[in-house]
C-alpha cells in the first residue's frame, strides 16, 4: 500500500515522506510547479492517484496560508481540496488532513487546554478555512465509506521551515540572532503556545494512518498532534538563549494580527493517546536541530532551512 503525500516539499510533507522512506514503506510525492494554478494543479496529484483497485492513502499536509494570508488565497485552497475529493477514481483507505489547532481554536468559548472534545471557533479567515477542509473531510468519508483524519496541529518548528512564509517562531529568532535585527513580536511575551517538533509531528502523522486504518469506514476521527506542554514567548525566548548561548533580540509591534491571536491555546488531547508518547523530543534538542538548519541556510543563501 502507498501514501500519496500532498505538500510533500513543505515543513510537514517532507518530514512526512522522510518517516515512510525510513519505514520502508511506498510513498508517492507530487511535484506541483504553480499551487496557485488550481487546475493544473489538480491535474499533477490527480495523476499520482494509485490505479483504480489498488489500495493507497492519502496525507494532505499541504497549505500555504497563515493567519495574515488573505481569503481569496484560503479560499482557493478549500476549493482545490474539495476538487480533490470529489476527483479521486476511488476511496482511499484513510485520508489525514494536516489541520491548524490554533487556527480552530483561537475563538472556542472553552477553556482552554483545549481537546478533541473541545467546541471550535475561528478568529481569522484561516481558521474558517480550516474548518471548511474539515467538515468536506468528514462528509466525504462518510459518503464513500473512507476513514478521515483531521488532524489538528500544534506550532510546528523544526528543519525545513520556509524562511519567507514569515511564520515560525524558533526559525524567526534564530534568524534575527544571525543577521543582528530585532524580531518583531506583536503579542504579549505571556502568550502560551504548544510547540511541536516537527519530526515528531511526522511520525504521529504516521500512527494516525495506521491507527485511522482500524477504524469503521464511514469515520472521522478529529486528533490533537501536541506536545503537550506550553510555552510561553518569554520562556522560549529564554530556552534559545541558552541553546545559542545569545539573547534573541525580541521587539514589541503591535499589528492588526494580534487580534486573530489569544493569550491561552494549551491544549490536550483525549483520542489515541497512545500516539501522544512519539512527541518525545525535548525544546533544546528541537531549538538545537532547528538553529542548525537555519544558520547553514543563512550561510549557504537559502531560503529554506533544512
Amino acid at each position: 500500500m502507498s501514501t500519496l503525500v500532498v505538500g510533500g516539499g513543505g515543513l510537514l510533507g517532507s518530514h512526512v515522506v522522510d518517516a515512510l522512506r525510513r519505514q520502508g514503506l511506498a510513498c508517492r510525492v507530487p511535484r506541483v510547479a504553480d499551487w496557485l494554478d488550481t487546475s493544473a494543479t489538480l491535474d499533477t496529484l490527480l495523476e499520482q492517484v494509485p490505479a483504480a483497485g489498488d489500495d493507497y492513502r492519502v496525507a494532505w499536509c499541504a497549505g500555504a496560508g497563515t493567519v495574515a494570508t488573505e481569503p481569496e488565497t484560503l479560499e482557493r485552497e478549500v476549493r482545490l481540496f474539495e476538487r480533490f475529493l470529489d476527483e479521486l477514481p476511488t476511496p482511499p483507505r484513510v485520508v489525514f488532513l494536516a489541520s491548524s489547532a490554533g487556527g480552530v481554536y483561537a475563538g472556542s468559548p472553552a477553556s482552554p487546554p483545549f481537546s478533541e472534545r473541545s467546541a471550535t471557533g475561528a478568529l481569522a479567515p484561516y481558521g474558517v478555512a480550516k474548518l471548511a477542509m474539515e467538515r468536506r473531510l468528514a462528509a466525504y468519508a462518510r459518503r464513500r465509506g473512507t476513514r478521515g483524519v483531521l488532524g489538528r496541529i500544534s506550532n510546528l518548528y523544526g528543519p525545513g521551515q520556509n524562511l519567507d512564509k514569515g511564520q515560525g517562531l524558533v526559525s524567526r529568532i534564530r534568524h534575527g540572532q544571525l543577521v543582528h535585527e530585532p524580531l518583531g513580536i506583536y503579542v504579549s511575551m505571556d502568550t502560551l503556545r504548544d510547540y511541536l517538533f516537527v519530526r515528531d509531528a511526522a511520525e504521529m502523522v504516521l500512527a494516525c494512518l495506521d491507527r485511522a486504518a482500524a477504524e469503521p469506514p464511514g469515520t472521522a476521527t478529529v486528533k490533537i498532534l501536541a506536545s503537550g506542554k506550553a510555552l510561553s514567548i518569554a520562556a522560549l525566548a529564554g530556552e534559545s538563549a541558552r541553546v545559542f548561548r545569545r539573547s534573541p533580540g525580541l521587539a514589541s509591534r503591535p499589528s492588526h494580527r494580534a487580534a486573530a491571536q489569544v493569550r491561552d491555546l494549551r491544549l490536550r488531547s483525549v483520542v489515541w493517546p497512545e500516539i501522544d508518547a512519539l512527541a518525545r523530543t525535548p525544546v533544546g534538542t528541537g531549538l538545537h536541530a532547528t538553529g542548525n538548519a537555519v544558520a547553514d541556510a543563512f550561510v549557504t543563501g537559502k531560503r529554506r532551512a533544512n
